[in-house]
Parts: C-alpha cells; structure tokens; sequence
C-alpha cells in the first residue's frame, strides 16, 4: 500500500518517523541519519567530478588536440592524456575538491585548486604515467616535484592537498 506524504511533513532523505523508545533505538535512528547523509553527500560530489570528466573529452580534447591550438604554438594534448586525465580524477578521493581543468601549451593537462590569493596547487597529467606539480602555500611554503601515477593518486599529491585546505 502506498502513502502519499504531504509536502509539509517531508523531513528529507531517510527520514522515517519511529515511535520506538530506548537507548538503542536512539543509536540505530542516529546511524541511520549519518548514513543516509553521507550517501547524499556522495551523490552530491560526484556531480562535479563527472561534469569535469565530460570535459576533459567535450572540451579539452576537442579544442586542444591539433598543433597550435592556442594560436602560440602549443602542443597537441593526445587521447593518452586526456584517458590519464580521466584517470587521475577518478582516482582523486571524493572528500577532494575537483579541481579546475588547465589544457597546457605543452600538450600536458593541469588541474588546479585554489583556496586563496597565496594558496594554490597545481598537478598535470602528461600522458606518462608522470604527475608533475607545483604549489604556494602561503606567503614563504612552496613545493614542486615529479611523482609516478599508476592506479592511485601519490601520497605526497594527496598531502599537498590537504595542507592546502590548512592555509
């Protein structure tokens, strides 16, 4: 049987009214809520990372996969680094930010976060298997360096991150 619930009696997603009375029943309704928001929370970030994979093919590749594509000489970004894009995105944990998508006169592909005028990283995919990055952490930190990319995203990559979250 199907019960239609008025507008103005939604409490959200996972809501169920209980009138079951006790200390457990108060800890199963709380692990209810806490999943139920993480799974909205999930469905939520992925959004963003599935938009800038469609942009990788849609965009980057489209415009940016014949020589001088910026009218300054830039290097073809071939299919190799737009699949190690995709990759690399999809191998970022969601509780990262997706990051701003950078096709590079170098034929390389760089995302890039930001959470300040003197807070940036940047990361860029060359089609390699090579990450190679670059980030201000305020005023005097700063780090560059080369990582492998295989399957997963380098710890060091994840820690910059991270450490640019604090700044």
């Amino acid at each position: 049987m199907s019960r239609l619930v008025s507008p103005s009696r939604y409490r959200g997603v996972g809501y169920s009214p209980t009138y079951a009375i006790g200390s457990e029943s108060k800890i199963l309704q709380d692990n209810m809520r806490k999943f139920f928001d993480e799974v909205l929370m999930t469905v939520v970030s992925i959004q963003p990372r599935r938009d800038a994979i469609r942009s990788l093919f849609e965009d980057v590749y489209r415009n940016c996969s014949q020589e001088n594509w910026d009218g300054e000489g830039a290097a073809v970004i071939s299919i190799q680094t737009v699949r190690e894009a995709e990759r690399c995105l999809n191998a970022l944990p969601l509780s990262v930010r997706t990051p701003e998508i950078v096709p590079e006169p170098s034929g390389a592909i760089g995302f890039e976060w930001r959470s300040g005028p003197n807070a940036v990283f940047v990361t860029s995919v060359h089609g390699t298997q090579t990450l190679t990055f670059a980030g201000l952490f305020g005023v005097d930190a700063s780090s560059y360096g080369t990582e492998q990319f295989i399957d997963s995203i380098p710890a060091t990559i994840i820690e910059h991150l991270q450490r640019l979250r604090e700044v």
